[in-house]
């Protein structure tokens, strides 16, 4: 089985920069952009501890709002990879970025297999535990709210009130309505 020829690919690192003066930022994330393969694709961390390293804890970081933006970022950047992009409009792309995620200049790379290439530089420029995407980061999320849930249920002795996937009967909507728990306040 012959391998795919290599191909010109290039890439951005995204950054975290909280101040623009400075211009000091903690890379986050990665895009890989190759035409030829109509490839273009970001891959952002799921934790900020390159962010706590660089920036001290005095700064205010807002965790959450950059997490935000890096789930928002990436869900541009597969939005936008529907098209075909020229370099010009990956570099415009690049250059567009105006919030506290910043993307470097398009630095050139030879690509033969574009997602391995985008998992090495991601490992190589930023490290950490890949953002999940889709229905299996949302999945992960309920689950773990729904573990902690179930040790404050316990912890405040709560159990045996609480019914799980309840279902109710709406005569008024014509249908049947399913709620994740519901509390017996002593009623039967």
């Amino acid at each position: 089985m012959n391998s795919p020829s290599p191909t010109r690919g290039y890439y951005s690192i995204l950054q975290y920069v909280p101040d623009l003066e400075r211009n000091e930022g903690a890379n986050v994330g990665v895009v890989l952009f190759c035409r030829e393969r109509k490839f273009l694709k970001a891959q952002t961390a799921t934790g900020n501890d390159r962010v706590r390293r660089f920036f001290s804890p005095d700064e205010d970081l807002d965790l959450d709002r950059i997490n935000a933006y890096k789930a928002a970022f990436e869900e541009r950047v597969a939005l936008e990879s529907e098209g075909s992009w020229t370099l010009d409009e990956f570099r415009e792309f690049v250059n567009t970025r105006a919030n506290l995620l910043l993307l470097t200049e398009p630095r050139p790379i030879k690509v033969t297999d574009p997602q391995a290439e985008l998992a090495k530089l991601f490992e190589s420029l930023v490290g950490g535990r890949k953002r999940r995407t889709g229905r299996s980061e949302a999945a992960t999320r309920e689950r773990e709210l729904n573990d902690r849930f179930d040790v404050l249920l316990a912890e405040r002795g709560l159990v045996q009130r609480v019914e799980r996937n309840v279902q109710i009967v709406s005569a008024l909507l014509d249908r049947t309505l399913m709620f994740p728990f519901a509390y017996r306040n002593g009623a039967p």
